[in-house]
């Protein structure tokens, strides 16, 4: 993933320049195959963490609410982070 340094003289333009590249590089990384590597990775490293909620380490990533009813959650959390 390539990052891009601000410029010098900041302006309210070339800082939103820069965060739409930001952006965009974070798009492409999550469309990769190695951000599915990663986050396979990830999954893999916290099953033998953490217990709670009871059986996720054998379920599928399918199997969450939050792919499943994302509305549904996204009403009870957006006032806290809209």
């Amino acid at each position: 993933m390539m990052l891009f340094k601000a410029p010098q003289q900041k302006s309210d333009t070339s800082t939103i320049y820069i965060i739409c590249l930001r952006i965009l590089n974070v798009n492409e990384f999550i469309k990769s195959k190695n951000f599915q590597k990663a986050v396979s990775r990830n999954i893999k490293s916290r099953q033998g963490i953490f217990d709670e909620p009871e059986n996720w380490q054998s379920k599928q990533l399918t199997d969450s609410p939050l792919i499943n009813d994302f509305t549904k959650i996204w009403q009870q959390l957006k006032e806290t982070y809209t």
